[in-house]
């Protein structure tokens, strides 16, 4: 009895054992297919492009006025929308499609260069462009032109050519001392002389962007006319008197007796004949040239709005 008992619990023991073996094989098979399934989600994630932010920049037409303003455009489109254009090769041609007939052909052998290597990169593009818009040099001339930049209308135009061209010589990463000097040495008299005044209290900004705010506050300041009098009133140098002019209103209080009437008088002696007469008043009417009627000097008696 006891030797079936045994039997029994060595089989059940067994049973336990198989079953467990079972359970731990189906574990691991759930485990396996569970990290193929995370896999391929992250694959279809990844293959799956962004969607694109900016729009595409015009053609570059070979104008070198225009290629500073086309690069940054295309650089700004790279960084940004870099993933959604594609892989290496699709950027490379993205950015040899932005080209007019002109500059494309002078960027053909780069692209039959990276036909035959397979080695795409959008920056060989961009270094052959360079070499033909004279980019190597802009440096140096930027920092010229901005030795030689002077304020010679208002501080705000003068502002804006002045860090356009800070731009260009890769000012903005100077420190603040420096551009403000560079700044300073363009600034007209009158700024100046208002820039040595702070200077002597050592109130002058060291600050660029306070600096520049302080020029402003100047150049505002200083564009307002400035009266040497404090009293109110019309300075000596700007009074013009006012212009009189004739009141046909008051054209009815002239004294009768300043009116001047000429009369033609025919000689008895017979000096003078009618035609003589008539000739004589009408060039005394031209040397005295004011109305007969009511004596203004400013028009005839045809117009006078006074005669009946």
């Amino acid at each position: 009895m006891e030797a079936q008992i045994q039997a029994l619990r060595q089989q059940f023991a067994d049973e336990l054992a198989r079953r467990d073996s079972q359970i731990n094989t189906l574990s691991s098979t759930i485990t396996s297919l569970q990290a193929t399934v995370a896999s391929l989600l992250n694959a279809s994630a990844s293959s799956k492009r962004p969607k694109r932010q900016l729009p595409d920049p015009a053609k570059f037409d070979g104008t070198q006025s225009r290629y500073d303003t086309w690069l940054t455009q295309i650089e700004l489109v790279m960084r940004v929308d870099g993933d959604a254009i594609g892989n290496a090769e699709a950027q490379f041609a993205y950015v040899y499609l932005r080209l007019e007939s002109g500059p494309s052909a002078l960027c053909l052998e780069v692209l039959k260069h990276a036909n035959l290597t397979k080695e795409f990169d959008y920056q060989r593009i961009i270094n052959q462009l360079d070499r033909h818009n004279g980019v190597e040099n802009k440096v140096q001339r930027a920092k010229e032109k901005l030795r030689r930049l002077e304020q010679t209308g208002s501080f705000h135009k003068f502002l804006v050519s002045f860090e356009v061209t800070l731009g260009e010589a890769g000012g903005w990463n100077w420190d603040d001392e420096h551009k403000i000097d560079a700044l300073r040495a363009g600034l007209s008299d009158y700024l100046k002389r208002k820039l040595q005044d702070r200077d002597a209290n050592g109130t002058t900004p060291t600050e660029y962007l306070e600096f520049v705010a302080l020029c402003k506050r100047y150049s505002s300041s200083g564009s307002q006319p400035q009266s040497s009098s404090s009293a109110p009133g019309p300075s000596s140098s700007s009074y013009q008197p006012s212009r009189q002019l004739y009141d046909h209103k008051a054209a009815d209080k002239i004294d009768l007796s300043a009116v001047q009437i000429n009369t033609i008088r025919r000689s008895s002696s017979g000096s003078g004949s009618r035609h003589s007469s008539r000739r004589s008043s009408r060039s005394s009417s031209i040397d005295r040239s004011y109305c007969y009627w009511c004596g203004a000097t400013d028009h005839y008696v045809s117009v006078c709005t006074i005669a009946p």
